[in-house]
């Protein structure tokens, strides 16, 4: 009896102790994105584009993505625990841009006559997400200074997505749209903190955002053959944050 009285007040002080070491936390984290989209399929949308402007055909030009560029977001979380944090953040992943350059002609349906002239053309894609992320996070102490964490949460995206055309036959001929896709997926990441001052922390962290969804409602018109995961690609960020805890 003695025993599990002795248990019961040594559960109650620690529960006690945790709760007078809940804390809350402001951040700044900045970094880079990567954009894991499928590459093939951003030249198909790049290359087609040209369409809304009157061509059908393409010579091979070049094409490039850029899937690369920088992120960063702004945070708060709550120590509701020593090894648990509640956490909500404003993400900005940046943007990936696609881009085609070539030539590009009118053929006519007869086939009759001379072979139709090729102009200078180009097309491009950028497609840019941010929202917002909750979550909560497992926190394993490393001593006074140190600690590594695993993150889950849900990131609240807004993606946006714009192409653009430009065809030169020898008059300029451009075309441009654009569309806002919301998706709501999972995010997940590990990272690593170091506390250099009582109120002061760095954190080293990579979080991927899985399923980022690029718009095709508009893009349906450059009769690509979509299916639902064309283009959804994740997005991986690796960020450097500044922690000040209030």
């Amino acid at each position: 009896m003695r025993g599990a009285i002795f248990i019961a007040l040594a559960t109650i002080a620690t529960a006690s102790a945790d709760a007078a070491e809940s804390k809350w936390s402001l951040s700044l984290g900045l970094g880079s994105s990567e954009w894991g989209f499928d590459r093939a399929r951003i030249d198909d949308v790049t290359r087609h584009a040209l369409g809304s402007v009157g061509s059908n055909a393409q010579t091979p030009g070049t094409t490039g993505f850029d899937d690369r560029d920088s992120a960063w977001s702004l945070g708060v979380d709550y120590r509701a625990w020593r090894y648990l944090a509640l956490e909500a953040a404003y993400v900005d992943l940046g943007n990936a841009a696609g881009r085609y350059t070539g030539h590009a002609a009118r053929f006519s349906r007869s086939p009759l006559g001379p072979p139709p002239p090729f102009f200078p053309a180009s097309a491009t894609l950028e497609v840019e997400s941010r929202g917002f992320k909750i979550g909560a996070s497992g926190i394993l102490p490393l001593g006074e200074h140190f600690d590594l964490h695993a993150n889950l949460g849900l990131f609240i995206a807004r993606t946006e997505s714009e192409w653009g055309a430009n065809w030169v036959t020898p008059q300029v001929q451009e075309d441009s749209g654009s569309e806002v896709r919301d998706s709501q997926e999972i995010t997940y990441g590990i990272g690593a903190a170091f506390r250099f001052l009582d109120r002061w922390s760095l954190s080293l962290d990579w979080q991927r955002y899985a399923d980022v969804v690029v718009g095709e409602e508009k893009l349906d018109g450059f009769n690509l053959g979509w299916t639902p995961s064309d283009l959804k690609g994740n997005v991986d960020a690796l960020t450097l944050s500044l922690r000040l805890t209030l």
